[in-house]
């Protein structure tokens, strides 16, 4: 065994990568959000609230989100109080307690030891994550201590100051990783591309969602620009509005039709849609079948859950229904700026500043969260991004060339 990989310092680097980076580096969330959860985990960690900084996280939470409108992630705000933990605390606390004697112009400090033990016995009340009322006993006794106060006002710039920086180099770091992660994708995208195309290989095989591959009766298929031979006897859109126009084509007619979801229980009806960087989605439960052509302005206004009310009018089973979400553009392919004029939060969440100072949206991420929220749990994502994959035809790769590759699905006869 190596005995520096059970150094006390390889152990405390190893914990802080447990306690710290680990949280930051499994948040689903955009940067902004988790920063600010480091942000306000941080601030409260650098307060004399002996083993109630969580409770406190827990309230600011609370009140940010439904007094303020403001979020951040709530797990990793947890995370990072555990900064000021009982092995730090002391130290911390008696730098608290000199700063804020010195603010109120009084230079006659204890020494540290005398300090250290007055805080032992004032602080050895058990308390719990719950027991709110007892915490805010003991901080208000705290307060009443010549020390306890000085501690209160002395911890005030210190937990604004280590507020703010955690908060910008958290921002920093995140947005780093971002920017590797992408670099990384664009070149195994460019090499697969010229490996590819040096031994003549295609990923011309039409894709499929494993999960609809449930349902004997039901045909379906994400298309690239190959598959030329599937796109055969559809029934489509002339015009695609970014809408929430949802058609039933046994009903309407198949020709000249306009909109952007295909609901029917029709049998032998081969329904789709055309994107090149937009989100194919595909639904059914077996009974009634959907596609939906889902661009940011159709997701934002509502044409998934549009086509969920047609299918549950037309007798779907919402519980059984089961979603697939095609091949489009991904998050860090899509700066989109126009939608910083839709200040929902559920688009916000989704749309993270990067360092260029642009907004990307998360296209496939907002529209699974879209059908999410809908009701439906049964979510496929085949995790191809237009944009970087030349086997699929992407609007934002190649504007002069805007080809379009079809989604479609069908109920066939049993």
């Amino acid at each position: 065994m190596n005995p520096d990989k059970n150094s006390l310092f390889r152990r405390f680097l190893r914990l802080l990568n447990l306690k710290l980076i680990v949280p930051l580096k499994r948040s689903p969330h955009p940067p902004e959000y988790t920063a600010k959860g480091v942000l306000v985990g941080m601030m409260w960690a650098m307060t004399p609230l002996v083993g109630v900084q969580m409770t406190t996280v827990f309230l600011t939470w609370l009140a940010a989100k439904k007094v303020f409108k403001w979020n951040f992630s709530l797990p990793v705000a947890l995370a990072y109080t555990w900064v000021t933990n009982v092995f730090t605390m002391w130290p911390i606390y008696y730098v608290f307690y000199v700063t804020g004697k010195v603010m109120m112009g009084d230079f006659n400090i204890s020494a540290f030891s005398v300090f250290a033990e007055a805080g032992r016995q004032a602080f050895s009340v058990d308390i719990s994550f719950w027991e709110i009322s007892k915490a805010i006993m003991v901080f208000v006794g705290l307060l009443m201590k010549e020390w306890g106060l000085a501690m209160a006002i002395g911890c005030i710039p210190w937990s604004i100051f280590f507020g703010w920086f955690s908060y910008r180099l958290t921002l920093k770091w995140l947005y780093r990783r971002a920017e590797r992660k992408k670099n990384a994708g664009e070149r195994r995208a460019y090499w697969h591309s010229k490996i590819s195309s040096a031994l003549h290989i295609k990923k011309r095989k039409m894709l499929k969602s494993q999960k609809l591959e449930r349902f004997s009766n039901i045909e379906h298929g994400f298309c690239n620009r190959f598959n030329t031979d599937a796109q055969k006897d559809i029934v489509s859109f002339e015009k695609q509005l970014h809408s929430i126009v949802v058609i039933d084509p046994s009903k309407t007619g198949t020709l000249n039709l306009e909109g952007d979801a295909f609901v029917t229980t029709a049998t032998d009806l081969k329904i789709a849609v055309r994107t090149a960087d937009c989100a194919p989605v595909l639904m059914t439960d077996g009974k009634v079948i959907a596609v939906v052509h889902a661009g940011w302005k159709g997701a934002v206004s509502g044409v998934l859950e549009a086509a969920l009310l047609e299918m549950l009018r037309q007798g779907a089973d919402l519980s059984r229904i089961v979603a697939a979400v095609g091949p489009c553009i991904h998050e860090s392919s899509y700066p989109n700026p126009d939608l910083n004029k839709f200040l929902s939060e559920d688009v916000m969440r989704f749309l993270p500043i990067y360092p260029d100072g642009v907004p990307h949206f998360n296209l496939p991420g907002y529209v699974m969260y879209r059908l999410d929220r809908a009701g439906i749990s049964d979510i496929d994502l085949i995790d191809i991004d237009t944009y970087i994959d030349e086997d699929f035809y992407s609007y934002r790769r190649d504007p002069e060339n805007p080809g379009r590759q079809y989604t479609f699905i069908e109920l066939k006869e049993k």
